[in-house]
């Protein structure tokens, strides 16, 4: 019998050509969403074959909507955000939210309890507790795959701390980081952190253990000889259990777990939506102003619409690759910082969105860049944007350091943005770093921690952004040739590559060397035990500027991570995760608490999970609307329909053959589904659905995600054929 009928998504671009005409093409264009910047090799992770629909007991494929306010509401009037929608005078571009996505536009239409904007750490951490809990989940990633990170994790009281013997004070950290803050953020959130924080790296460890790794602790991070700045030993690493050398992380990403990438499959397994390619448009919210769901555009280029029983929540990175705003929100970092390491999804569109409805947002500036920012000499701060630089990992080690006048101006054992800080005071804001080919020991010297380590740790962690080795290999075959370091026979010749003033450079070094003599920097302070003098040649030199890695200043939450509104009124529905939320930093990251931002979204993301699984459901509603385009595109009971989902190890499809209305014959073919559980449970499902006579079959055990392709590739045979069941 000849295959017929016609999908929702045919039915509405055949609708959009005919009905809507040059007007709707018009208003679909101005409603599109940029196109998502191409994917890095080194920016992201290619993640397992995502599971685009989830079994009818999960998330459900629907024609279901309500009557929705869209985020074209004019935002909340704020003292830091003058302007709205209907006084644009002055505002920046980026703040004026679009024009509503029109029901008639819409593709296809999600419904489940929870909805989360972003597939990085965060994102992929609630979904991973809110599955756990009970909760129908389905995150919308807008690149092609998820995002990498690295694998360093602070955290209180957890299982490796207490191994350990490891007790550290809660109110003398919390403190700490509200110091560095001076304490403009929300110390409820830190101390939230430091009460949770444990219990969520022990909750990461046993799902990561599943797949081959292991947590550790690395102690040596508060042994008290890192001058005068106080560090805690909280810094965790995950590992493969791993016989070998110690491998440098940018060498072999395998030894350290891209831990979002490695959520993917447990969070599919346990019935888990992933959908790729499919950025936010806008939130919906509904007449009561809680937001229900997003608007989103698919790996097609449609439209659809992705419903939220119980909460929407945003976790997009933040907005460092948003030029746009970081002009009009972070000035200070555009002017002067030389070289980017952001990863390129992390646009803002989670703060955009919110803050087309009135969401709140941190009034500081706050970045998290690093001093490695390595541009040819001569160069100032400001060109990251036009990708200026190249990450000069070893920026972060405290050799002596100059400004383009040859003279020493900060302690160079300061944290990696205090001395970035310190050079934006100086002339063209970047600063020249030298030191001689006896480098590698003064490196063991200086015993850095966190990621700017040059050798292992030894507490037993492999951890390492780059090694001794690849740090001599990375000058030799990059830095070099780029013109970003220099050597030279002589510090005359140094002085002259880096195009510094000879005479005061050579008085600076020369002063520099009889303090390390005496033991003791009477200039700026530097630890004794790193004051090692500049004699051995060649020498060498770098020049250096801020490196932007991402924002920290994000939208107002509370405790229980909802976003709120200008007047501090919680914004029903809406949740935010890591660099979109903010309260936690402010001005500066206080980079030697090791691992303190992946901590607090690892420990915020997994409360949120729980908290959304937790919270009263709220049905959308069903449009009208949607119900007679349904009819209209659906067929007449008869005719043979097929659909293909993706499962496992690739597409499912699914064949079913209708006469007056009823299920006559079906036919399911899953070749790449795993050998004794998907492949398996196929014939079951067939079974079950011709005696049935209906998609509403159950999910075989052990077979999650083959059996949500199967299931839910049947419903969309039914709902082409016109054929209705029991729900």
């Amino acid at each position: 019998m000849k295959k017929q009928g016609i999908s929702r998504r045919d039915f509405i671009k055949g609708a959009a050509a005919s009905a809507l005409g040059a007007a709707a093409a018009g208003l679909l264009a101005g409603c599109s969403a940029p196109e998502p910047a191409a994917a890095s090799a080194q920016g992201t992770t290619q993640a397992p074959a995502p599971a685009q629909t989830t079994a009818q007991s999960q998330a459900e494929t629907t024609s279901a909507s309500d009557t929705i306010a869209t985020s074209a509401a004019a935002p909340e009037q704020s003292p830091e955000h003058p302007g709205t929608q209907s006084d644009p005078q002055g505002t920046a571009s980026w703040r004026i939210a679009p024009e509503p996505v029109g029901e008639e536009q819409i593709a296809e239409v999600y419904v489940s309890d929870v909805v989360i904007v972003g597939a990085g750490n965060a994102g992929m951490a609630a979904g991973m507790a809110a599955v756990q809990a009970g909760a129908t989940v389905t995150i919308l990633e807008k690149m092609a795959a998820i995002g990498s990170s690295r694998s360093s994790i602070g955290a209180l009281d957890s299982r490796c701390q207490k191994e350990a013997g490891i007790r550290i004070n809660k109110h003398e950290i919390v403190e700490e980081l509200c110091k560095y803050a001076s304490h403009r953020v929300n110390q409820r959130l830190i101390r939230l952190w430091a009460d949770e924080s444990g219990a969520t790296l022990d909750w990461l460890g046993d799902l990561m253990a599943k797949q081959g790794y292991e947590m550790l602790i690395e102690t040596d991070c508060g042994n008290e000889d890192h001058g005068f700045y106080k560090t805690f030993p909280i810094c965790h690493n995950l590992q493969a259990t791993y016989e070998g050398d110690a491998i440098p992380y940018m060498q072999d990403p395998s030894v350290h777990p891209e831990i979002a990438v490695h959520l993917a499959a447990p969070f599919q397994e346990a019935g888990g939506r992933l959908l790729f390619s499919t950025p936010m448009i806008q939130l919906l919210q509904n007449e009561n102003g809680r937001v229900i769901g997003v608007t989103a555009r698919d790996a097609d280029g449609d439209y659809i619409r992705v419903y939220g029983r119980k909460g929407v929540m945003i976790c997009t990175g933040g907005y460092a690759q948003n030029e746009e705003m970081m002009r009009d929100m972070n000035p200070y970092a555009v002017k002067h910082c030389t070289t980017m390491e952001g990863y390129p999804g992390n646009t803002g569109d989670g703060i955009r969105a919110a803050t087309w409805i009135g969401a709140d947002k941190d009034d500081m500036p706050t970045v998290m860049v690093f001093d490695r920012g390595g541009v040819p000499a001569g160069v100032g701060g400001g060109g990251m944007y036009a990708q200026s630089g190249i990450m000069t990992h070893i920026g972060s080690q405290p050799f002596l350091k100059v400004n383009h006048d040859g003279e020493r101006f900060c302690n160079e054992s300061v944290p990696y943005d205090f001395i970035y800080h310190a050079a934006t005071r100086e002339r063209l804001s970047t600063y020249c770093m030298v030191f001689g080919s006896d480098w590698r020991e003064q490196t063991r010297q200086f015993r850095t921690i966190g990621c700017s380590r040059l050798q292992l740790s030894p507490s037993g962690s492999r951890y390492l952004l780059s090694s001794e080795d690849f740090t001599e290999f990375f000058f030799q075959n990059v830095l070099m040739p780029a013109g970003v370091a220099v050597e030279a026979e002589t510090l005359e010749e140094l002085a002259e590559k880096l195009q510094l003033p000879v005479d005061t450079f050579l008085a600076t070094v020369k002063r520099y060397n009889e303090l390390c003599a005496k033991g003791e920097d009477e200039d700026f302070g530097k630890e004794s035990y790193r004051m090692l003098p500049l004699d051995k040649p060649p020498y060498r030199g770098v020049t250096l500027g801020g490196q932007l890695l991402c924002t920290l200043d994000g939208l107002r939450i509370n405790t229980d991570m909802q976003v709120l509104n200008a007047r501090g009124e919680v914004i029903e529905g809406l949740y935010a995760g890591g660099n979109d939320s903010g309260g936690f930093f402010s001005d500066n990251y206080p980079e030697l608490m090791v691992g303190i931002a992946m901590g607090r979204t690892f420990t915020f993301a997994r409360l949120a999970g729980e908290k959304m699984a937790a919270a009263e459901a709220v049905d959308p509603g069903v449009s009208e609307f949607f119900k007679e385009r349904e009819e209209i595109a659906a067929g007449d009971g008869n005719g043979t329909y097929s659909a293909v989902r993706q499962g496992i190890g690739g597409d499912v499809i699914v064949t079913c053959t209708f006469e007056n209305g009823e299920l006559t014959a079906a036919e399911i073919v899953g070749d790449g589904e795993t050998p004794g559980y998907g492949q398996d449970a196929i014939p079951v499902l067939l079974d079950a659905l011709l005696t049935a006579k209906s998609p509403q079959i159950d999910a075989v055990s052990g077979s999650t995600v083959t059996s949500t392709a199967v299931i839910e590739a049947a419903r969309e045979c039914f709902a082409r054929a016109g054929v209705r069941y029991e729900e």
